[in-house]
């Protein structure tokens, strides 16, 4: 038996020093630990509610957390939430959890965002409608992952409208469908995904080349004009029933989801031949800068952001998306099976254009073309009232009449949001009831304005001008050269960079004006007026057989514009999207 064994009950000896200091250690680590966490017991408890314990399970307080920011198209955001639900349930491998905020914005308001917000404000993930606006947000250095879900781009209006189209039995072209005379519901088109994947389908229904180009610019301002109706607007139309309510371009998920728990649908829809543009619903990570936060929490951000990235294009999520009424793509994730940075500059590692038969920068391209088409015309259009402006256009009018004629005609395709001033010249014109005079050789007649302001419509008022024109004929010459000077530094100074500016001259004949410049002379003076940074465009219009095309063609090219031959009033909207399409 050993020795401890036989006294089990002797108490042991004590050091008294040994104990009064073990007791004074034990006062100063309590009171230690009471001052670091505010002396109250609440906050140790606290403390160990907080504390990891073997076994957590997110959601947890106990574990540690990152939360993603996400921003969607307004239609997926119910979808992308439940699809992500189950993120925030699961723990990730190195214990922490994950946490959601998401918002829903259009995609053309990210954009704007994008351009004033400095980058560390930019979401997570970006799930816009479009890869299209990709690269709209060229200060966003963007990985595309994949695509979330897919819906094709399709032409949504009422059954009655569609049967009266005759779209019931034949299936219309994007031709016939965008360029009829059945306004399309897409006030700012630069600004609606489908509506931008609908014409560019239709210029490559007809090859991109000329003819497509009119077609596009035709397209855009149709979309634009006044009295075109907002997407509600065309919505409640279609429900109504109307025979003439509008086309819509939309996605097949919209026009399902309108129609969900109705017995008849009140929306249909038809997806025009020659092009199946889609909407793609991209998932766009974005890349922080390297210093923007800490090593430990770029990495904890950087794992939470793949684990939501996974699970976005996970089957489960496919099913949640089908069942929203979305497509699913064949292949989920990038083209290349790697995700694509987008530099700064807007250029990709690959082409992840997602149009078919476009490339990046192609796409870029011609979304920049329309986006331009889409901006306001702002035009100062000059009369040639020279006394042979009465002779015969060669069509049953006489000139000056020819040009009201074109100028009326072209006029009416504007939009609303167009601004027009009117100018008249010729040699030494004068006018008895004080109309303003620009010079002794130039009247104004119309100031600038938008077509739709005004008690009885700026365009209204400007028709009726240019019809009376004929009454302005005076004068004893053509003051052709000193017109399209003074006209292009009337528009320099008068530029807008959010319009697209030009001066459109209409002439019967060649410069007589013996006191003003000349032929050089003015060629030089046009050169130095035209900035291409900042382009007014001269646009030189002959009318009749007097007319010397050499000298308005080199006049139009040195201020970035063009020169046409007039024999038919009707030609002028040809020119009008010409031109418009010479903005970009």
């Amino acid at each position: 038996m050993s020795r401890h064994a036989l006294h089990p009950t002797r108490a042991r000896r004590r050091n008294p020093v040994r104990s009064v200091t073990a007791g004074l250690l034990t006062v100063l680590v309590v009171g230690a630990v009471m001052i670091k966490f505010d002396a109250t017991p609440d906050s140790l408890s606290n403390l160990a509610a907080r504390a990891p314990l073997v076994g957590a399970e997110c959601p947890s307080e106990r574990l540690p957390y990152t939360t993603v920011t996400v921003t969607v198209a307004p239609e997926i955001l119910a979808t992308v939430k439940q699809a992500l639900d189950p993120v925030q349930k699961r723990t990730l491998p190195d214990r922490e959890c994950v946490r959601f905020a998401i918002t829903a914005q259009e995609p053309a308001e990210t954009v704007q965002s994008a351009a004033i917000l400095p980058v560390d404000r930019a979401p997570d993930l970006w799930i816009p409608d479009s890869s299209l606006w990709r690269s709209r947000v060229p200060r966003w250095q963007l990985n595309q992952d994949g695509s979330f879900a897919t819906s094709p781009v399709v032409l949504a209006t009422s059954q009655k409208a569609l049967d009266s189209l005759g779209w019931t039995t034949k299936t219309p072209d994007w031709l016939t469908a965008l360029a009829g005379s059945r306004p399309l519901a897409v006030p700012q088109i630069s600004q609606d995904a489908a509506g931008l994947s609908a014409v560019i389908a239709l210029w490559q229904s007809l090859g991109g080349g000329d003819e497509a180009q009119r077609a596009l610019a035709g397209t855009v301002l149709a979309a634009g004009r006044a009295g075109v109706p907002s997407e509600a607007d065309a919505i409640q139309a279609a429900e109504s029933g109307s025979e003439s309510a509008p086309l819509l371009p939309t996605s097949e998920q919209a026009v399902t989801a309108a129609n969900k728990g109705r017995s008849n649908a009140t929306l249909v829809s038809v997806e025009p031949t020659g092009g199946s543009p889609s909407l793609d619903y991209p998932v766009l990570t974005m890349l922080r800068p390297a210093d923007s936060s800490s090593k430990d929490a770029a990495a904890a951000r950087e794992r939470a952001v793949r684990a939501t990235v996974s699970q976005l294009l996970s089957s489960q999520a496919a099913s949640i998306a089908k069942t929203a009424g979305f497509a699913i793509p064949e292949s989920r994730g990038g083209r290349s099976g790697k995700s694509t940075a987008t530099a700064t500059n807007g250029t990709t590692a690959a082409d992840t254009s997602p149009i078919v038969g476009l490339g990046s920068k192609e796409l870029a391209a011609l979304v920049g073309r329309i986006t331009s088409l889409s901006a306001p015309s702002r035009f100062l259009t000059v009369f040639d009232v020279s006394g042979s402006m009465e002779q015969s256009a060669g069509n049953g009018q006489t000139r000056i009449a020819f040009a009201a004629t074109a100028s009326k005609l072209a006029g009416d395709l504007l939009t609303d949001r167009a601004q027009v001033e009117f100018w008249a010249f010729s040699r030494n014109l004068k006018r008895a009831d004080g109309t303003t005079k620009v010079g002794k050789n130039i009247l104004k007649v119309e100031e600038m304005a938008q077509l739709a302001s005004g008690p009885n419509s700026h365009r209204e008022e400007l028709n009726a001008s240019m019809a009376s024109a004929g009454k302005l004929i005076g004068g004893n010459g053509t003051a052709l050269f000193d017109a399209a000077i003074s006209g292009m530094k009337e528009m320099k100074k008068q530029y807008d960079p959010r319009a697209g500016n030009a001066v459109v001259l209409f002439t019967d004949g060649a410069n007589n004006d013996d006191g003003g410049p000349k032929l050089q002379a003015t060629l030089d003076e046009l050169a130095s007026l035209y900035d291409p940074k900042k382009p007014v465009r001269l646009i030189c219009i002959g009318i009749g057989e007097d007319i010397k095309m050499s000298q308005l063609r080199q006049m139009a090219s040195r201020a970035g514009g063009q020169a046409f031959a007039m024999k038919d009033p009707r030609q002028l909207s040809q020119v009008l999207f010409d031109v418009m399409n010479r903005r970009g």
